[in-house]
């Protein structure tokens, strides 16, 4: 019986341990998704800061080019 006793605790002492060392990376975890949440965030704020950049420079070269047919149509002229 003792030593049944003795082996339940163990059993006991062993399951709570394992618990403890779950929860501790479940946190870890927890922390490492908000972190990379964080930065996909930013990437994202990023990404469309560049997207709208591009967009004008496009705009601007498109702008250019017309510019500059016109030009070349003026000089042949």
């Amino acid at each position: 019986m003792e030593s049944e006793n003795g082996a339940r605790e163990q059993i006991m002492h062993d399951l709570e341990k394992r618990v403890s060392q779950q929860s501790v990376e479940v946190e870890r975890g927890n922390a490492l998704r908000q972190k990379v949440s964080q930065e996909k965030a930013q990437l994202e704020i990023h990404m469309a800061s560049l997207s709208a950049e591009l967009q004008e420079a496009n705009r601007r070269v498109l702008m250019l080019q017309k510019e500059k047919e016109q030009q070349s149509e003026q000089h042949e002229q």
